[in-house]
This record gives structure tokens, C-alpha cells and sequence, in this order.
């Protein structure tokens, strides 16, 4: 999906009133001024409410994110033009040129931006097949697989849509990879980063193997675009050279569907693809990749988010809870063993703390208000007495700020709570 901020850029120029039209609608936060001699003034531009849509070049996109307005629009104008073409004689035997000349850019260009799967992709190609099938003066239920084949193979070397699309986004996610500025080198690497923690592998995602594509899986609105893009390629069979890949966050840390793999004797056959969604489905909703991120900083015991009313659980036989137990503490344990599960944190763990997180460092407990490009923005609290306080509770209050580089190893905080006032309690 192209982003908001570029399209905002890109349709000022072309004059907003008169391409958007948003008369009597309320003015949103988005404004972008030129400065190039045509408008030196900063321009408002105004939108309808979240749940209505906007165009951009012929292509209407939400502002939630979804695509599935813009793909059904789309569908009905390709059914459209088959049925125009395909009860006009003339043009009738022209269906592989007009797709491949016409509407095949057309729909690239949108597809290129927009989470749009290759279900959905195939059923905008199959919606003008008949008239690409008379134009080769092939059978109606000529196979795909011959018409893409390749000549040499005895195929028609038609390039599908599908293999369009991926160009498209390959050539975006290429020109930020090899560009000369930084921001753009660190959005491909964030795109990387995003569909690494989606498929929750050790395996570097450009790379993974065609049986283990499942846990890309599934390729709808909520994966990452970039997610779309790697499971295309890979099942294309290409392989993206990058040396982008998420680093473990500890030593000797592992993935946590590497350590429930190991637990089931490193067979992943075992687990069946609904057990394998349901494990997705849970970690991604977790924000979890690694089994450091399950523990506290000792390494050995679980982070107060995840331990909460884990023992009935167990006890209860529940399936979520023995996995928990059985990647975080080790096969066949439900509770902390004596030594560390892995060992001290990473600087690689800064690539997954939010602003909020409470830090440790220099007696002090620090909190995380800003996240830059090489370092991080704190707000410092230093040891308060606090006599409401147990004897094993900490207070911490404060106001200094100050900036952490990320060439320091973070050491987080997890038993912490901030009360009313700004005050800090650690227990």
C-alpha cells in the first residue's frame, strides 16, 4: 500500500481540490508544501471521516489499510472490459496484447503498493482469461502452468500478474536496499526486520527454505508487506541477497519455534498446520520472536506478563501453557530451573523495546521517551524514600533526561510498576 505521505505529495501537485474533492469535510492532520515555485505555502488537506476512502490515480485505497474496496473495484472493471472485448470481433483475437500493453500496468502499479495476496491477484487475471485464451487460440480450461511455461519447455511464455507484481515490489525494496541515503537503507532493513519476527524463524527470511514458506502464512492485511514479497519470491525459487536478519537478542538465545521444535525432536512434520497457526497466532499477538523476550533479565524466570496464572493453567493440562513452559524453562520443567536459560542481553535488544520500557542503569531506572536513528531519549529516576513502601519494594522518582547509544547493552526491567504521581516502585 502506498504510504499516506506519499500520496499526499504526489496529488498536491496535481491540485487536491479538484482530484480529491473533498468539499465540507473536516480538515485531517496531514498538510506537505512544495518548494519548488509552484505552492510555497503549506497546504491542508481535507478528508472525509477514517472509514470513508480516498483515490489515487484510479486507485481508491483505505486509510485503515485494507484493499479489499480497491481489489473487488478492480475486479468488476477487468470483468468489464473481458465482456466489452470479448463480444467485439475485432478485438477479440488482441486479449494477450491488451493485457499485456494495457491493463496488466494498470494493475501492477496498484498491486505493487497494496497488501494484496496472490489469491486475490490470480482472481483479477482469471477475471479476463477467456479472452486471453481465444487470443492464443488455446481451449477455455487451457492450464496456467502451460501458458506461463516457458517456450523452451514447450510453453507459451505468458508472464503471469503474479510475477509482475513481484517485480514491482522487488524493484522498491532493491532501490531502498542500494540507495545512497540512510533513511532509505534503514527502511529496507526494517521491512526485513518486519517479515523475520512474522515467519518467527532463525533461518534469515530471504532465504528460507520452500517447505518452511508456511509460516509466512497467513498472507492477508495484517503480515507486512514485505512478508508478501519474500514468500513470492522464495516461492518463485529466487533468493534476495541481503545481510539483513534479526540478531538474537541474548547469548545462547534461540527462536521460540526453534526451542519448540527442538523440545518435539526437531521435527516441525509433527506439527500440523493448524497446530502451527495456532502457535503463530499467539506469539504474533505476544510481539515475541526469541525466548529472551518470555524471560526476565536473569534469564531464567518468566516476565510477569506471561507467568500470570501459569501454574493452573498447567495444572489444567492446558496445551498454550505446556509450551510456554516447555520453551521457556526446557523440556518437560514447569517451573524456573537453577541455571539461566540464556545468558546476558544483547545490544540487539534495543530492536524491540517501545518507548515506556523501564531500564537499569547506573542505580537508577530509566524510561524510554524517544527512540532515535543511533540512540534513545530517557527520563532518569533516581532512588527515592519512599516509608509507604514494603522493605523489598524500590521507589524511584525524577525528572532528568538523558540519551542511551545503542552500542550499550539495555538491561530491561520487568518487575516495575509507576504509580499516579510519576513514582517508580521495583520489587
Amino acid at each position: 500500500m502506498l504510504s499516506l505521505a506519499t500520496v499526499v505529495v504526489v496529488v498536491i501537485w496535481a491540485s487536491p481540490a479538484s482530484i480529491f474533492g473533498f468539499g465540507g469535510a473536516q480538515e485531517g492532520p496531514f498538510s506537505a508544501a512544495l518548494g519548488n515555485g509552484l505552492e510555497q505555502k503549506a497546504t491542508v488537506i481535507k478528508e472525509y471521516d477514517y472509514d470513508e476512502e480516498f483515490k489515487h490515480l484510479g486507485y481508491s485505497a483505505s486509510l485503515l489499510g485494507g484493499s479489499s474496496t480497491a481489489t473487488a473495484g478492480m475486479l468488476k472493471i477487468v470483468r468489464r472490459a473481458a465482456s466489452v472485448f470479448q463480444r467485439k470481433p475485432s478485438l477479440r483475437h488482441c486479449g494477450a496484447s491488451i493485457m499485456t500493453s494495457v491493463l496488466r500496468p494498470k494493475l501492477v502499479y496498484a498491486l505493487t503498493f497494496a497488501k494484496t495476496p496472490a489469491s486475490v491477484v490470480d482472481a483479477l487475471e482469471g477475471a479476463f482469461g477467456v479472452v486471453l485464451r481465444n487470443s492464443l487460440s488455446v481451449a477455455k480450461g487451457f492450464p496456467w502452468d502451460v501458458l506461463a511455461g516457458s517456450p523452451e519447455y514447450e510453453g507459451l511464455g505468458y508472464s503471469r500478474l503474479t510475477t509482475e507484481v513481484t517485480k514491482g515490489r522487488l524493484r522498491l525494496f532493491q532501490s531502498m536496499a542500494v540507495s545512497k541515503f540512510a533513511t532509505e537503507n534503514d527502511l529496507g532493513r526494517a521491512m526485513t526486520h518486519l517479515a523475520q519476527r512474522w515467519a518467527g524463524s532463525s533461518t534469515p527470511v530471504n532465504m528460507m527454505h520452500v517447505d518452511d514458506l508456511r509460516l509466512l502464512l497467513p498472507l492477508d492485511g495484517s503480515a507486512p508487506q514485505s512478508a508478501h514479497m519474500f514468500h513470492e519470491l522464495r516461492s518463485l525459487g529466487y533468493s534476495l541477497a541481503v545481510g539483513w536478519r534479526c540478531e538474537p537478542l541474548a547469548c545462547g538465545d534461540a527462536t521460540i519455534y526453534d526451542a519448540l521444535l527442538d523440545a518435539a525432536g526437531g521435527d516441525d512434520v509433527s506439527m500440523t498446520d493448524d497446530e502451527l497457526a495456532s502457535f503463530q497466532v499467539w506469539r504474533r499477538a505476544a510481539k515475541v520472536m526469541w525466548v529472551s523476550e518470555l524471560l526476565c533479565a536473569d534469564g531464567r524466570t518468566l516476565r510477569s506478563r506471561f507467568d500470570r496464572d501459569l501454574q493452573r493453567r498447567v495444572r489444567n493440562c492446558e496445551v498454550e501453557a505446556l509450551q510456554l513452559c516447555m520453551v521457556a524453562f526446557g523440556h518437560g520443567r514447569t517451573r524456573p530451573a537453577r541455571r539461566r536459560r540464556v545468558g546476558i542481553p544483547k545490544p540487539a535488544l534495543w530492536t524491540v523495546l517501545e518507548v515506556g520500557d523501564l531500564l537499569w542503569r547506573n542505580n537508577t531506572v530509566c524510561e524510554i521517551t524517544l527512540k532515535n536513528t543511533d540512540s534513545a531519549c530517557v527520563r532518569v529516576r533516581d532512588t527515592f524514600f519512599d516509608l509507604t513502601a514494603s522493605s523489598t519494594v524500590y521507589a524511584f522518582a525524577g525528572h532528568d533526561t538523558s540519551t542511551i547509544p545503542y552500542a550499550d547493552t539495555p538491561l530491561r526491567i520487568d518487575t516495575a510498576t509507576t504509580d499516579s504521581q510519576g513514582v517508580v516502585h521495583v520489587s
